[in-house]
């Protein structure tokens, strides 16, 4: 209740602060960031318009350049028909490459110059590797480069980037550099003399494009009239997409721009284009938004950032007001959980009288008396497990030695002294174990008590009692309950061989499995009905059940009562039996290690303590 006040008057004075201060200042933000935005976009706009006007004089140039480059050619229009001859003097054909020579060095991008002349069908090729002729060329009639020549005799072709591919070895032209073509038909008086192609790498259009790039988000690119690429920033760009080709040609402006989604990602963009007046090539600029308005942003966030601290400061203006107004309700809360967590000790100080201070009083006087209550409950809880833990530990005494005592009669009266010797030794180890002090001891010292047990039942039954004793050298060294194996070992030869008539078995085995320790006693004697077997089990799973004098299974009970004073619920005890085939005590521990003292210089095997005993 006090939770919920506190939050309603929280959340009031927040509500009302955003009403009055932070949403009049956030809209005010915005609308400033958008205006900003708006003007510097339009700037930037107009920049870009002004450099793209600029680059495209720049390239109207260069490629008239490249024009007059493969004009040249005509300067001898006498010798051009010594193409078609079929002259093979050195001097002529040495003449002849020095003029196709002249052209490929014109240019330092110049990658490779082919001139093809049908009526002989030679090829002439000039590059790095190569500058030389092919006969029997007639495949270059079927090049695209000679086909478009061909067809528009009276125009310059130019070929978008692409790369000279599948051109025969011979040639030596390289394949895997992008370059642009430039062709025309070359004609004299006499019918066309051949189609020459200049092949141009994109090393001056990069150059070119470099200084239009102002931030390195943007891409700047040159197409044909057709829609060709004749150079794009973005290496990952073959083409202009045809909405946007489109929605220029119906500009039909020499320059413009607009905003558009690219595709696939739907980022987006504003496009910013200028055309050229000397062949109407396209050059254009494909821009972020984000990289548009980032001055912008910038500002904005500044803003932001100024608000942000107005509002931070107003917060802590209210939260001091509010926590100076509702204080004592979060002390009497903080109160509350400490005391939710067990803390009794801890009084509210009290220092107003109004209503609140009425209820801190309340509260002082309701955990003094329920610590009171505790500790009273606690003592008492205490002084009744120790005296249930002695009463249980001395039962196990007078109990033992009384079938003790009786076994060691009969073995003296039927055997003789010989047998009584050893049976007296066992014995007086039992007992000098059984008033070690503690109530804990290594499971090693358990299993040598049940050893002596052991060799004096043997004696008793002659060789009607077999025993085995396995147990793993890592387990002998963890801390169990002191003289909890040997009443479960002693119920087995009572209760379960003792009865049959045939030979019995008795086996102890040891082992850790999954962090716990595992114990389990058998034997293959008379077994336990299932009606009773369930009420024992039962019973072994109820807490706090008090023995009752006269039980033959008083060992188990007095075994899971110490077990379970001692673990709580980190120990099980399972009971499984066959009638006429034998028990099996199952018992599941929270195994701990023992101290380093036991831990040093115990005996016993190396790797598992194994005995086997018996007629």
């Amino acid at each position: 209740m006090i939770q919920g006040i506190m939050q309603s008057i929280r959340k009031k004075m927040i509500v009302s602060f955003l009403g009055v201060i932070a949403m009049p200042l956030l809209l005010s933000i915005y609308i400033s960031y958008r205006n900003f935005a708006s003007e510097l976009e339009q700037s930037y706009i107009t920049n870009n318009k002004v450099i793209l006007k600029q680059l495209t004089s720049r390239i109207d140039d260069y490629f008239a350049q490249l024009e007059n480059i493969g004009l040249t050619f005509y300067s001898d229009l006498l010798f051009s028909p010594e193409y078609q001859l079929a002259d093979t003097s050195f001097s002529q054909h040495n003449l002849k490459l020095r003029k196709l020579m002249s052209l490929y060095l014109a240019r330092k991008e110049t990658h490779s110059v082919m001139f093809y002349t049908p009526l002989n069908q030679e090829l002439y090729v000039i590059n790095k590797a190569l500058n030389t002729s092919f006969s029997g060329a007639h495949a270059m009639e079927n090049r695209d480069w000679y086909l478009n020549a061909m067809e528009t005799p009276n125009k310059l072709i130019v070929e978008s980037a692409h790369r000279l591919t599948d051109y025969p070895a011979e040639y030596r032209i390289q394949s895997n550099v992008p370059v642009f073509s430039l062709s025309r038909l070359i004609k004299g008086y006499t019918p066309e003399v051949g189609v020459l192609t200049i092949n141009y790498e994109l090393t001056q259009l990069q150059r070119i494009g470099e200084e239009g790039i102002l931030n390195l988000d943007e891409e700047l690119g040159l197409w044909t009239e057709e829609g060709g690429l004749l150079y794009s920033s973005n290496p990952h760009r073959s083409a202009l997409p045809p909405e946007l080709l489109e929605r220029i040609r119906g500009d039909g402006r020499e320059g413009g721009s607009f905003q558009y989604a690219e595709a696939g990602t739907g980022e987006a963009k504003r496009l910013v284009y200028a055309r050229s007046d000397h062949n109407g090539y396209l050059l254009a600029k494909l821009i972020p938004m984000n990289v548009i308005v980032s001055q912008a942003e910038k500002t904005r966030t500044i803003n932001l950032l100024i608000a942000l601290g107005i509002i931070l400061v107003l917060i802590a203006t209210i939260a001091f007001i509010s926590i100076r107004l509702t204080g004592p309700l979060i002390k009497l809360k903080r109160h509350m959980v400490l005391a939710g967590e067990g803390n009794f000790q801890m009084p509210i100080s009290i220092s107003q009288t109004d209503e609140i201070g009425l209820i801190s009083h309340a509260y002082n006087r309701m955990i003094q008396q329920i610590d009171t209550l505790i500790i009273e409950k606690y003592r008492m809880k205490l002084a009744t497990r120790e005296s249930q833990w002695k009463a249980l530990q001395a039962q196990i005494n007078p109990h033992f030695m009384f079938n003790t005592l009786q076994t060691i009669g009969s073995v003296a009266l039927d055997e003789g002294n010989d047998e009584l010797v050893r049976m007296t030794h066992s014995l007086s180890d039992m007992l000098r174990y059984s008033l070690k002090p503690g109530d804990r001891a290594s499971l090693r010292d358990e299993i040598r008590n049940v050893e002596d047990y052991l060799w004096i039942q043997t004696f008793r039954f002659e060789d009607k009692l077999t025993s085995r004793i396995k147990a793993p050298d890592e387990a002998l060294r963890w801390s169990v309950p002191k003289l909890f194996l040997q009443p479960l070992v002693e119920n087995a030869i009572l209760h379960g061989l003792e009865p049959a008539k045939h030979r019995g078995e008795v086996e102890l085995r040891c082992s850790l499995e999954g962090g716990r320790l595992r114990i389990v006693i058998s034997d293959n004697g008379v077994g336990i009905a299932p009606e009773r077997l369930s009420r024992l089990q039962e019973t072994l799973d109820t807490p706090d059940v008090p023995e009752r004098a006269g039980q033959d299974r008083i060992g188990l009970l007095n075994v899971r009562q110490r077990l379970r004073l001692m673990y709580d619920q980190g120990a099980e005890m399972r009971l499984r039996s066959i009638p006429g085939q034998g028990t099996e005590v199952d018992i599941r521990l929270s195994a701990e290690l023992a101290s380093a003292a036991e831990q040093k210089g115990e005996g016993g095997e190396s790797d598992e303590v194994q005995r086997h005993r018996g007629g």
